[in-house]
């Protein structure tokens, strides 16, 4: 009897997983149970994550920031680089066609990207770190920065690009801790439409479409990247338990699993939650492997350590 009733739930397992498959290609609730492939379907614009306001205005992340961030608008760069324009002149590039050596060199197609990527911003001009105090090693605990990594931001810059505007909408609606699954609303469902659809109008975007249609990922255009894209980052997997974590959440939100924080690889979302109090920055140390010099306008290669609270 109790070998029937692990079959039975090994079957519904399955049958539930082919179903969930199924639903994500049509875009139907065939089963009824109120989500398409694991994605709860909800009306409402409201929810205990979403943050999205109207008229396509940073989300209330920012609010959770918001003195910290205040401040940092009420003393913006005085650098006549800084610019609000949604572009910068630090792109190299402007053709976003592949070549026959990016397509037949990963690293040199990514070096096309950082060269088309007019939206970055630089040191100094829209941005200023306060390394403080070296740390010899990873285990090293001590805290050898009494104060904030970022010193300063243009927030107002961050608000003026479309694809920073719409990344910074994203970066609540995801629950913060492994083992709960989460819950994806039609407004956030928009809100991650509308994050790849500002990036794929990007130099970065084109750049990628043609790329992946040339190395024959991808065909039917740019909503077919996208669809290629949110897959990749915003279809929902298992880390502990049913549909808890996403390629997205992981590597640009971070995740807390018994105290411990994994992915988190975002400097945005690391500005905010220092705003927010939320993150202790401890010190830097510079990873042991060293094989170039880095740009005039980028800073060298280096980790942070930090406590999260």
């Amino acid at each position: 009897c109790f070998t029937s009733r692990v079959s039975q739930k090994k079957m519904d397992f399955i049958k539930n997983l082919v179903v969930d498959k199924i639903e994500e290609k049509v875009q139907l609730d065939l089963d009824g149970d109120g989500d398409i492939g694991g994605k709860k379907i909800q009306q409402s614009s409201s929810s205990s994550s979403s943050s999205s306001s109207s008229g396509g205005q940073p989300s209330s992340y920012l609010a959770a920031a918001s003195q910290g961030v205040q401040e940092d608008e009420a003393h913006p760069p005085s650098s006549s680089h800084a610019s609000s324009s949604g572009s910068h002149s630090s792109a190299s590039r402007t053709d976003t066609s592949p070549s026959s050596a990016e397509l037949s060199s990963l690293d040199k197609a990514v070096s096309a990207l950082w060269d088309l990527d007019r939206n970055r911003l630089t040191p100094g001009d829209h941005y200023a770190v306060n390394l403080q105090r070296y740390k010899h090693s990873v285990g090293n605990t001590d805290d050898h920065a009494r104060e904030n990594l970022f010193s300063r931001v243009d927030i107002s810059f961050l608000k003026s690009v479309d694809t920073y505007r719409h990344f910074i909408s994203l970066l609540d609606n995801y629950e913060r801790s492994t083992g709960r699954s989460e819950t994806v609303t039609e407004e956030e469902t928009d809100e991650n439409n509308n994050f790849l659809d500002a990036c794929l109008e990007t130099p970065v975007g084109r750049y990628l479409q043609n790329y992946l249609e040339a190395k024959g990922h991808v065909s039917g255009g740019q909503r077919a990247v996208r669809q290629f894209l949110y897959r990749m980052w915003f279809f929902l997997y298992r880390r502990e338990t049913h549909r808890d974590s996403s390629g997205f959440e992981h590597v640009f939100v971070g995740e807390e699993r018994d105290g411990k924080v994994s992915g988190f690889h975002n400097w945005i979302q690391f500005y905010l939650e220092e705003k927010a109090n939320k993150v202790d920055y401890k010190g830097y140390f510079v990873p042991r492997k060293r094989g170039r010099k880095p740009d005039d306008d980028v800073h060298p290669p280096l980790c942070c350590s930090c406590y999260y609270s």
